[in-house]
């Protein structure tokens, strides 16, 4: 999608609980979307692009426990200008913890990394920071999946 001055990137993540999947489609280069794998990997799921419409897929095999994030490049771009590493870096330092054991902590830790609590007031952003983190139980009869 072109828009006069800028490119408007798309994602698509569909999550099926009962085939411990996840199926990604993206335009552009971002969105990127990690798995951090229940045992504290971090890998980055290799979408292919379809030359015929430039969309670019992947499909994820989900184990219970793992977790699936989603940034946009003002996530790393920001991480990068902070002199943070990248965001896959960010979220292995913080594999080893504990807390991150759902998507609300997940999210606060990749963030909350990269904002630190003391400067949030002073950030100049200059694109959007767009981060988002799904958990996989397992349990394909759960009413809700942890999202944040």
């Amino acid at each position: 999608m072109q828009r006069p001055g800028a490119r408007t990137a798309i994602a698509l993540l569909l999550v099926n609980p009962f085939e411990r999947s996840a199926a990604i489609a993206r335009s552009g280069n971002f969105p990127k979307v990690l798995v951090l794998s229940s045992n504290g990997a971090v890998r980055e799921a290799s979408l292919l692009e379809d030359t015929s419409d430039g969309i670019a897929r992947a499909s994820l095999r989900l184990e219970p426990g793992d977790s699936i994030l989603v940034y946009t490049d003002g996530l790393a771009r920001l991480a990068e200008q902070r002199r943070q590493g990248g965001v896959d870096e960010i979220l292995q330092r913080s594999a080893g913890f504990a807390a991150l054991s759902n998507a609300a902590s997940i999210h606060e830790n990749v963030l909350g990394a990269i904002l630190a609590r003391d400067r949030w007031a002073q950030v100049d952003l200059t694109d959007d920071i767009t981060a988002v983190v799904v958990s996989f139980t397992g349990d394909a009869m759960a009413t809700r999946q942890e999202v944040a």
